[in-house]
């Protein structure tokens, strides 16, 4: 015996209806929705659908907490720790995980907790820098290729290929 999906969508003004069910050869409409899958959605935009599904979602939640956790410890950093990120002291040198030392300390004797979050700000300036850069280069490009069309469009289009392949390089 085969088996197929079926899929019936229903879309009335801003409320959708989805239903997914196995089908078999040989059912009626009826039996084939008696064990549906029926997602039912009345948000009347994508953002809101998108919100719903993802609040209602714990590993996103749990990632998201934990994304949000390392930003504000980022950015407190000054605040978090009571050492400077480069001061050294040649006492406390390879120690081991303590209250004073949360992560313990590296070879110079400095406090690698400390050193973590301060870390953590240069590379989040970096990765915000290199996202400004790119929608400030590449969405003004793509603006101008998609308006002016034709040679141009080809034009732009190989000079991101370019770019794109140096990378591996």
């Amino acid at each position: 015996m085969r088996t197929d999906w079926v899929l019936f969508a229903e879309d009335y003004d801003e409320m959708t209806t989805t239903v997914v069910a196995p089908a078999r050869d040989g059912d009626s409409a009826a039996e084939v929705l008696e064990g549906a899958i029926i997602e039912s959605s009345t948000d009347a935009s994508p953002f809101a659908r998108f919100r719903r599904r993802f609040f209602a979602d714990k590993v996103s939640l749990f990632a998201l907490f934990i994304l949000v956790v390392i930003v504000l410890g980022a950015v407190f950093a000054t605040w978090l720790t009571p050492f400077e990120p480069e001061a050294t002291d040649a006492i406390n040198r390879f120690q081991s995980p303590s209250r004073a030392h949360w992560l313990g300390t590296d070879d110079l004797g400095r406090d690698t907790f400390t050193r973590l979050l301060y870390a953590g700000r240069v590379s989040l300036a970096a990765s915000l820098l290199a996202v400004v850069v790119a929608v400030g280069i590449g969405a003004p490009l793509g603006l101008l290729a998609g308006y002016l069309g034709g040679r141009w469009d080809g034009f732009l289009s190989r000079g991101a290929d370019l770019l794109l392949s140096l990378i591996h390089i």
